[in-house]
C-alpha cells in the first residue's frame, strides 16, 4: 500500500469495505441449532486441519505485515463494514424491475443471431477466401 497514490488507496478501502458488507451478509444469516446428533467426521476435521495449516504456512512468510498498524486497520475496516450493514443495509430492501434483464435477454439474441447471420455469410465467401491464398 506504500506505492499507491493517495486517491488508489482510499478506493481500495473503499472496496475493502464493500467486500466486508458483502460477506456481513453471509456471516449474519439467522440460523437455528442443527439437532440431529451428527458429529464432525475424521475427514471433516482433517480437512479443517488442512486449512488452517495452509493458511498459517502462508502467512508465516511475511511476518513484517502484521504489526498494530496494518491489524488495527483491518480489524476497523471489519468494523466498519459490518456496522454498515447492521445499521443500513440489513433493513434496506431494495426491488429491482425485471425491464433490464427482458432487454439483456432481447440484446443477447440479438448478438446471437448477428454471429449467426456473419457465419453463414462466411462460408459462403469462404471458398473465394481459399482461392486467393
Amino acid at each position: 500500500m506504500k506505492n499507491l497514490l493517495p486517491w488508489q488507496e482510499v478506493a481500495i478501502n473503499l472496496a475493502a469495505v464493500g467486500i466486508a458488507i458483502a460477506t456481513a451478509k453471509f456471516i449474519f444469516l439467522p440460523h437455528a441449532k442443527v439437532t440431529t446428533g451428527r458429529k464432525l467426521t475424521l475427514s471433516g476435521w482433517l480437512g479443517i486441519i488442512i486449512l488452517l495449516t495452509a493458511l498459517f504456512i502462508a502467512n508465516a512468510v511475511y511476518f513484517d505485515a502484521y504489526n498494530l498498524g496494518n491489524i488495527s486497520k483491518a480489524l476497523g475496516i471489519i468494523a466498519i463494514g459490518w456496522g454498515l450493514y447492521l445499521g443500513i443495509f440489513k433493513k434496506l430492501s431494495l426491488q429491482l424491475s425485471t425491464d433490464w434483464e427482458q432487454f439483456d435477454n432481447l440484446v443477447g439474441m440479438m448478438a446471437v443471431m448477428l454471429m449467426l447471420l456473419f457465419s453463414l455469410i462466411l462460408a459462403q465467401l469462404a471458398p473465394s477466401f481459399l482461392a486467393f491464398s
